[in-house]
Parts: C-alpha cells; sequence; structure tokens
C-alpha cells in the first residue's frame, strides 16, 4: 500500500485502526514503522477520537487539562498510551497500585469520591469539611467546623454535593465549574449560612489556578417535612428518609424540589427502625434492623411494597441454582446479636432448595424473580 497510495489517504485508513493493530503496523516492515514515525502526531491523535478519548477538534493541550486523570501529556501518543493503560487497569488486565490520601487526617467520618476530578470529599469527627487532591494528596478546598457539624453525613453525585447540617437542614453544593456552565433555576437559591460558609471557604492556589478543581458554591438548601434519618443521593435524584415519619422523600438537586413522597408505613406493624437506603431506577430500598422494604416509586405501579426478612431458617446450600448477589445486597446491616453477615440474594422461580423453605416465608409469584435473605456467620457469596 505504501508508494501505491497517497499518504493523505493511508492517514484517512489509519485513523480507523485501533491502537493495538496501529502497534502492529510499526512491526510490519522498515517502510511502515518509518511512515507511523513520521506522521506520529496525526496518526495517534486520530486514534485519541476513534477511542473516545477525547472529543475532534481538540488540542493537545485541552485534552491534557480536560481530565485530571491524565497529566504531564508532551505528545498524542503519550496520551493514547496514559488512556490505554488506565482503560485496562478499569477492565482488570493491569496492575493495582495502592497510595494513602493522607491530607484529610484521621478523624474522617464520611467520605466520597469525585473520580473525574480525582478527589476525595471528607467530613469529620469534629465538624468540617475537605476536599483533597488524591494524586498530590493536598487539600484543594475546605469548609470549617463552625459551618459543617460534626459527624455529617454526605452525599455527592454528579458535580452535587449535599451533607447534614444542624437541624432538619440539607445543604445543596456544586461544583464551582458545572456551576459557571449552567444557570440556577429560580425554585433553587441558597440561604444566609450558605452564604456564610462560602464567605469562609478556603480555596488553594492549586485548586484556584486548575479551573477551580475541587470547589463548591452554594446551590441551595432543602428543608425535609420531618426529622432526616438516612439520605441517599443518585445522579439529580435524593432520597431522604424519615424514621419519624415513616416515609421516604424524593428530591430533585438542581432545582431543590420536592418530588415525591413515598410512605413505607404498615398500619398492621410497629414503625421500622431506617439503617440505611438506595435508590433504583423505579423503586426505594429501606433497610431495617429487621428487613428491607421496596416499595415502588411509581403511584400506578400494580405491584405493592415487599417485604423481605433478614434472616430465613430451614436452607442452607443451593442445588443448581442461578443467582447473583444484588448489587444494594452489600448494605443490608449486621445483626449486631448474631454478628452474622446479612446477603441478599436474587434467585430464579426454577431454583431447587436442598431443603424445602417454609411455606409462610416463600413469596413465589410465576414468572416473577423472588428475592431471599440469609443471615449467617458462614453465609456463602454465590
Amino acid at each position: 500500500m505504501l508508494g501505491v497510495l497517497p499518504p493523505e489517504v493511508i492517514l484517512t485508513i489509519l485513523s480507523f485502526i485501533p491502537l493495538r493493530q496501529l502497534y502492529r503496523f510499526l512491526l510490519v516492515s522498515k517502510s511502515w514503522n518509518t511512515f507511523i514515525l513520521l506522521n506520529e502526531s496525526s496518526i495517534y491523535r486520530a486514534a485519541a477520537v476513534l477511542h473516545g478519548f477525547i472529543p475532534a477538534n481538540t488540542k493537545l493541550h485541552d485534552a491534557d487539562v480536560s481530565d485530571v486523570r491524565i497529566t504531564h501529556v508532551d505528545s498524542w501518543k503519550d496520551l493514547c498510551i496514559k488512556f490505554y493503560r488506565m482503560e485496562r487497569r478499569w477492565e482488570g488486565h493491569g496492575r493495582a497500585r495502592f497510595s494513602v490520601v493522607a491530607a484529610p487526617g484521621e478523624a474522617v467520618w464520611r467520605f466520597k469520591v469525585d473520580g473525574e476530578q480525582r478527589t476525595v470529599i471528607t467530613t469529620h469527627f469534629n465538624g468540617g469539611l475537605q476536599v483533597s487532591a488524591i494524586n498530590q494528596d493536598t487539600i484543594l478546598w475546605s469548609l470549617p467546623p463552625v459551618k459543617v457539624c460534626a459527624f455529617a453525613h454526605c452525599e455527592y453525585s454528579d458535580g452535587f454535593l449535599v451533607f447534614t447540617r444542624e437541624g432538619e437542614t440539607l445543604d445543596i453544593w456544586r461544583r464551582t465549574r458545572d456551576a459557571r456552565t449552567n444557570s440556577r433555576p429560580l425554585t433553587a437559591e441558597p440561604d444566609a449560612c450558605q452564604e456564610r460558609a462560602n464567605s469562609v471557604a478556603w480555596q488553594s492556589a492549586q485548586s484556584a489556578s486548575d479551573n477551580d478543581r475541587g470547589a463548591f458554591i452554594p446551590w441551595a438548601a432543602i428543608s425535609p417535612p420531618t426529622a432526616v434519618r438516612a439520605l441517599r443521593l443518585v445522579h439529580s435524584t435524593l432520597l431522604v428518609a424519615s424514621e419519624s415519619a415513616q416515609a421516604a422523600y424524593l428530591y430533585d438537586v438542581q432545582s431543590g424540589r420536592l418530588k415525591q413522597t413515598i410512605s413505607f408505613r404498615n398500619s398492621h406493624k410497629p414503625p421500622v427502625q431506617v439503617n440505611y437506603v438506595e435508590l433504583g431506577s423505579r423503586h426505594i430500598f429501606v433497610c431495617t434492623m429487621h428487613n428491607v422494604l421496596v416499595c415502588p416509586m411509581d403511584a400506578n405501579d400494580s405491584q405493592t411494597s415487599l417485604e423481605f426478612p433478614g434472616q430465613i431458617e430451614g436452607f442452607h446450600e443451593f442445588y443448581e441454582t442461578r443467582a447473583f448477589l444484588v448489587d444494594y445486597g452489600t448494605n443490608v446491616p449486621i445483626n449486631s446479636n448474631t454478628g452474622g453477615h446479612s446477603t441478599l440474594v436474587e434467585c430464579s422461580v426454577e431454583q431447587r432448595l436442598q431443603r424445602s423453605v417454609p411455606s409462610d416465608q416463600r413469596n413465589f409469584r410465576a414468572g416473577i424473580p423472588y428475592l431471599l435473605s440469609r443471615q449467617h456467620s458462614d453465609t456463602h457469596r454465590l
């Protein structure tokens, strides 16, 4: 092909070749090796676009600073190699590297990770909130203990940070770089307490020079109708659970608006103690001391709320079963009385058990998978 087609045509063809195959072209012959080395910049830039590492029409400097996971890029080839190695590691093919982020200190109470900006957000036993750079192990931005209460719970997703405040108000903050490019809805307004906290927020020179990396600004304040027991933020939806009201509230954090109220009160049973909550695409999950409640978010859903006991006696092993751990299974709490570990397992209806489950603990429905939960110290990890 070399010497027959014009170089422009060959470069266009190579722009559709993945990186692994490009490397093989270097080994074909000296002429191919020389051609690729001479056109290395354009070839690897096209490869970066092909693999989705960068958008089209992106300059090398912009590609270097747009993703904080990739630093010190000297060429398009260097950028492709670093992105490719990172993808291989996420797929489990590379070596894992362990490091310690010591900047937040030892009194960390809750933490969340911003994978895009490579930062870790922490609240502390004695109050305060810090945002630290994972790669440099330095504090980028912080709020003092007088503005963030001790043992504050925090949630983070898609650039929104939510943490608890003294009383029943929830603070919503947004990444500074995102807030600059997105207009604030009329319904979302920070309160005076947030404005005062923002006035004493500390930002490092490194953060200010790096496009406000790790910095946040106040966005809105939410005051749920009743006392907050647990909360969970998934994308732009905040799930707030109240033990006193036996209800869950769904908020849109972008607008600060209450979207829906879901009651999990059962008039035939005593109120449940809420330990943890999780949010799915169509259901909310409320973890209590003895069971897991699954409530549909759609009021027109024909399926009523389900309840799965935390312990089922009468079976110990599965036989020829198709089972897997549900992604929210690890959130089921440890029973302090038995020291056992709860695992929520989803099994197909066709499975057979070595020992029959008592009829009053079965939840079979024709053609519908059912959920079982085991709680034993020797729970099998299926």
